[in-house]
């Protein structure tokens, strides 16, 4: 770990201060996305008395550049409770599917308080990985209380067999 991966880690041990979640929010722009995902995961950690700084940091890490910044953001979400609701419906919709996939898995954590991600978990049931289509329906289940299971991806046509036409036989 560097010097600055260590203060993230650090600020996020030593409590909870404004000065922290300043310093911190300070060290979201930093260029190395290792900081970047350290600082993430330390606000995270913050107490929801903190949220209304933590919860628009989460959000623009959702769309940084580097996916582990954004799949670190998902993770953290989960930790604001009901609070960070839209920020997994977000992840959840990210072109990354291990950040859509942990989205999926925090909203399954989180069991009914996330009420509103029905409407886009009952999408990415659909999703072009199973992973996270299978997290998906997890969630479902646990939110609604009522069992979903993914559905399997459908067959995709033989490249040598046309559509339109007939087998050979």
């Amino acid at each position: 770990m560097t010097v600055r991966e260590e203060s993230a880690h650090a600020l996020a041990e030593a409590g909870h201060s404004p000065a922290a979640v300043e310093a911190l929010l300070g060290a979201l722009v930093d260029k190395n996305a290792s900081v970047r995902r350290e600082v993430v995961h330390a606000l995270g950690l913050m107490p929801p008395s903190h949220a209304d700084h933590v919860f628009p940091a989460l959000r623009s890490s959702l769309d940084d550049p580097d996916e582990t910044v954004r799949t670190t953001a998902a993770r953290s979400a989960v930790r604001l409770g009901a609070a960070g609701v839209p920020l997994l419906i977000q992840a959840l919709q990210n072109p990354v599917w291990l950040v859509r996939w942990w989205a999926a898995l925090g909203l399954s954590d989180l069991g009914p308080v996330a009420r509103d991600a029905i409407p886009v978990l009952q999408r990415a049931l659909e999703d072009e990985k199973v992973g996270v289509r299978e997290a998906a329906a997890s969630a479902l289940t646990r939110i609604t209380g009522t069992p979903t299971t993914a559905p399997s991806p459908s067959p995709k046509p033989s490249p040598s067999v046309s559509p339109s036409a007939p087998p050979s036989s």
